[in-house]
C-alpha cells in the first residue's frame, strides 16, 4: 500500500486576492529589469492618482479638475482645471495638497497647475458630484484634547511659513479628529 504524503499547503485555502498577489509577484520576479522598471512606474502612477483622489476628488476645487498627468522622471503632478480662477485656487493650495498626499505615502516634488484648453469638458464618466444615492453621511469627529492640540502645535513648529503652518494644522487636526472618532 502506497503512502500519500500531503503538505499543509494542499489543505490551505487562499483568497482570490492572495492568489492574484502571488501571481503578480511571480510575474514581476520573472520580468527583465526594463519590464520591472515599467511595472514600478505604473504602480507609482497608480499610487499618485489614488492619493490625489483621497485628497481632492470630492472637494469644491477637485470638481473643477479636468485632468491629471504624472511626470515620473521629474516626480511632478500636472493638474488641469476648467477655468483660470480654479487653476489659481489650486495653485495656491498646491503645497497643502502635496502635504495631504504625503499623508497617504505619496511624496511628489511639485504640483503644476494649468488651465484646460478652451471648450474642453471633463468626461461624463468621471464622478464630479455624488448622486443622491452616493451622498455621504456627515463625518462625525471627536475633538482633540488640549494636550493633543499642543502636541500638534509642537510637531508643526518646524514649519516657518505661518500660513502654511496654519493650513497644515487645520488639515492635520481634521484628520486626527476623524481618526480619533473611528476608534471604538
Amino acid at each position: 500500500m502506497a503512502h500519500r504524503s500531503s503538505s499543509a499547503s494542499e489543505h490551505s485555502t487562499f483568497s482570490l486576492g492572495d492568489v492574484a498577489k502571488k501571481m503578480a509577484q511571480d510575474i514581476y520576479r520573472q520580468a527583465k529589469p526594463k519590464e520591472q522598471a515599467q511595472m514600478d512606474a505604473a504602480r507609482r502612477r497608480v499610487l499618485v492618482f489614488r492619493a490625489w483622489n483621497h485628497v481632492a476628488q470630492h472637494t469644491r476645487e477637485g470638481r473643477h479638475v479636468t485632468g491629471l498627468h504624472y511626470l515620473p522622471e521629474d516626480n511632478v503632478l500636472v493638474v488641469y482645471a476648467d477655468a483660470a480662477a480654479w487653476a489659481q485656487e489650486l495653485f495656491m493650495m498646491r503645497e497643502i495638497i502635496r502635504a495631504r498626499m504625503a499623508h497617504y505615502g505619496v511624496h511628489i516634488s511639485s504640483i503644476q497647475v494649468k488651465t484646460s484648453r478652451p471648450g474642453y469638458v471633463r468626461p461624463k464618466t468621471w464622478a464630479s458630484k455624488p448622486t443622491n444615492s452616493q451622498q455621504k453621511a456627515p463625518v462625525l469627529t471627536t475633538p482633540l484634547t488640549q494636550k493633543e492640540e499642543k502636541q500638534l502645535d509642537q510637531a508643526l513648529s518646524v514649519v516657518s511659513d505661518k500660513r502654511l503652518r496654519e493650513a497644515l494644522k487645520k488639515a492635520e487636526k481634521a484628520h486626527l479628529e476623524w481618526k480619533k472618532s473611528q476608534k471604538p
